[in-house]
């Protein structure tokens, strides 16, 4: 019997229907970001990226660095190397695919990373492996998570000078089940002085009035009653 009586009261909420607005509006906009994120930032901004790098990877080759360079490379960018070539071959970091296994197709792009091939003056072949994409990724993914909890504070900030700005309304419910149940001998506190604090002033005169009417009622009774008993 409670749940039944609560769900339908929870229903007809002001509050309830106020809050469900906000998270409605909340989830929306939440929705919308990350549908820009995700059909328009990413798809544009990733192969403009990919350009630069593969040019700056370009220019890197051309001055065919050692593995030391590229030792000092590596530790200042998110990328790693290989060469194979007339010098020999060396890596960067251990278990890198080979040359011939990015030209065939057999690279691992699964985590986000990118290959570039590139020649250098000497004949050697120089891979670069970067992993932009990846940190692009976890940049958007912290970002929509920055952007949810700002949502989710905004609509908790909402919700709490929503709560304190509709007091009246409770204190009003509170006296229209007192006046309901017959009950006279109440003053509602006038707690804002917007519409509803005018709309408190006028319940508390009409409660007033009705007493006053009641009692007037009680004491015409008395008298036709004391009239009577003399009659």
């Amino acid at each position: 019997m409670t749940e039944r009586h609560q769900t339908p009261r929870l229903r007809k909420s002001l509050f309830a229907k106020l809050l469900a607005i906000m998270l409605a509006m909340a989830t929306s906009l939440l929705l919308m970001v990350t549908a820009f994120f995700a059909l328009v930032v990413y798809p544009n901004t990733l192969p403009m990226n990919h350009r630069v790098l593969e040019e700056y990877a370009r220019v890197t080759a051309s001055t065919s660095p050692n593995f030391e360079a590229a030792k000092a490379l590596s530790s200042r960018l998110d990328v790693q190397m290989r060469y194979e070539g007339p010098d020999g071959a060396w890596a960067t970091a251990d278990g890198l695919p080979t040359v011939a296994q990015v030209q065939r197709g057999e690279a691992d792009s699964s985590l986000g990373r990118e290959y570039d091939l590139e020649t250098a003056s000497n004949g050697g072949r120089y891979l670069f492996i970067w992993n932009f994409g990846r940190q692009m990724h976890g940049v958007h993914v912290k970002l929509l998570w920055l952007l949810l909890f700002l949502m989710m504070a905004v609509v908790l900030t909402a919700y709490s000078f929503q709560k304190r700005l509709l007091r009246p309304v409770r204190s009003l419910d509170d006296g229209v089940k007192r006046l309901s149940a017959g009950h006279l001998d109440f003053v509602l506190p006038v707690l804002t002085h917007d519409e509803l604090g005018a709309l408190t002033d006028a319940f508390n005169q009409m409660v007033r009035r009705v007493k006053q009417m009641i009692q007037a009622r009680d004491q015409l009774y008395s008298t036709s009653a004391t009239n009577s008993d003399h009659r």
